[in-house]
C-alpha cells in the first residue's frame, strides 16, 4: 500500500504562456497572419499617396448596344 500524505501537493510541471492563455494566443495569431496577408491592400487603402502616372481604364460596353 501507498503512503498516502494529504500535506503532498502533486507536481504540475510549469506550462508556458501561449499553454495558460490560448484564446489569447490564438487571437493574436490569427490578427497577425491576417495583417500580413492583407498588408499591401490596407497599406494602399491607408497610407499611400495617389500616382499621378497611373493609367485611367477605359471603359467598354461588351455585347450589343
Amino acid at each position: 500500500m501507498i503512503n498516502y500524505d494529504p500535506r503532498r501537493r502533486v507536481l504540475v510541471p510549469k506550462r508556458n504562456w501561449f499553454q495558460r492563455n490560448p484564446r489569447v494566443w490564438s487571437s493574436a495569431l490569427t490578427v497577425s497572419a491576417l495583417l500580413v496577408f492583407f498588408s499591401k491592400p490596407l497599406y494602399d487603402a491607408f497610407i499611400a499617396e495617389e500616382n499621378p502616372n497611373k493609367r485611367e481604364l477605359r471603359s467598354f460596353r461588351i455585347g450589343p448596344k
